[in-house]
């Protein structure tokens, strides 16, 4: 193979790889189909080879897909213009079509405007489809008579926002663009609002705990939901939980309320160690956050007839009652060491066998022994 032809098979190959990597590119970058642009790479190979090939093949390479490649562009750059004028022409379009609905509807229906739209719980959705909503609800409904109001944990929206964005970005000065005005509830006072979950229900916590001495079911309850910061969704879940346990617990006894709510939280939470810390013996090793709950109380001191502030620490209230539960019923009730648990443990027996002339088997435990089976029962027939 002669100088010359060697020149223009090199040739030849520079303008086709020079093609190529064109393509590549421009796909890369814009990420759009590039058929169009492959047919004018085509015409533009057969048209200036022969003109590259004095030139040489970098020059011809070069030329072809310059010329081919800004055709390409062009035809790209017109078609993105045309695509972006029709979606401004849909938008366009769906406003005053909107509009006009809105206009008929407050004329020949007498139902005034604005219509709102209510958007509920935007921070638990995906990031990208929080902003994704919010632009669109810009973009689509600013017009006069409809107002968006959106529900959100604005903090957690932000977050939300930053993880797509980055740290650095300023994602309340971006919410501030969606809304016009915002409005903070002030929170609920914990106590109504447990009072009020089961109150909906057809129920009181004193006919689902047992009520002890400066350990009323209410004050242990707002104690728990406390200390292990539930939210209000929490607390609607565990009380869903706490209903379902109770309305398929057969036995007709209370539940007591420290060791019951503390299994409640660990089941809730997945925490399987606490659970079974809860069943056998709590140290702070396995699980310091039932470790560290207190119950704090309020008594008469008769001396000086103010009231002083006292707590029970929820650890040895548990490990005190996992000490007697697992005995035979007969000889937990019999106990003289705590009043408490005795009390607890002879409404056991009187509840299920005396009442009821029933004879209690020998050996027979305390049906508290079926508190773990029974929450893990009702949290599978609540969450699934």
């Amino acid at each position: 193979m002669g100088r010359d032809q060697c020149r223009l098979v090199l040739g030849i190959v520079a303008a086709e790889a020079s093609k190529q990597m064109a393509m590549h590119a421009v796909k890369a970058l814009t990420g759009i189909s590039i058929s169009k642009i492959a047919s004018e790479l085509e015409q533009g190979s057969g048209t200036e080879l022969p003109d590259s090939y004095e030139k040489g093949f970098s020059e011809a390479g070069q030329t072809v897909a310059e010329k081919a490649v800004e055709k390409a562009a062009d035809a790209l750059i017109e078609e993105r213009l045309a695509l972006h004028q029709q979606s401004n022409n849909s938008v366009i379009r769906f406003r005053n079509r909107l509009a006009e609905t809105l206009k008929a509807i407050e004329t020949e229906k007498k139902i005034p405007t604005p219509l709102f739209v209510f958007v509920d719980e935007l921070d638990r959705c995906r990031p990208l489809y929080a902003i994704k909503l919010l632009e669109e609800m810009k973009h689509l409904f600013e017009i006069d008579g409809v107002v968006f109001i959106v529900s959100t944990d604005s903090d957690q929206l932000s977050h939300s926002i930053k993880a797509v964005y980055g740290n650095e970005f300023d994602a309340r000065k971006y919410l501030r663009k969606f809304f016009d005005r915002t409005y903070v509830f002030p929170s609920v006072n914990r106590k109504y609002f447990i009072d009020h979950i089961f109150a909906s229900r057809g129920l009181e916590l004193d006919q689902i705990f047992w009520n002890a001495p400066n350990r009323s079911p209410s004050m242990v309850i707002n104690s728990w939901a406390e200390h292990f910061s539930l939210s209000q969704r929490d607390l609607i879940q565990c009380a869903d939980i706490i209903i379902t346990a109770h309305t398929s617990w057969s036995y007709g006894v209370k539940f007591e309320p420290i060791r019951f709510l503390a299994m409640v939280w660990a089941i809730f939470t997945g925490r399987l160690k606490c659970a079974s810390a809860v069943e056998n013996g709590i140290n702070e090793s396995e699980c310091p956050e039932i470790a560290g709950w207190k119950i704090s109380y309020t008594t008469l001191d008769r001396q000086s007839g103010g009231y002083t502030t006292a707590s029970y620490i929820a650890k040895n209230l548990i490990n005190s009652f996992n000490s007697f539960y697992k005995k035979p019923l007969l000889d937990a009730f019999n106990q003289h060491d705590d009043d408490n648990w005795r009390d607890f443990f002879n409404n056991e027996y009187s509840i299920i066998y005396q009442s009821k002339n029933v004879l209690m088997p020998d050996g027979q435990k305390s049906v508290a022994v079926y508190y773990k089976s029974m929450i893990v029962a009702a949290d599978h027939s609540v969450t699934s």
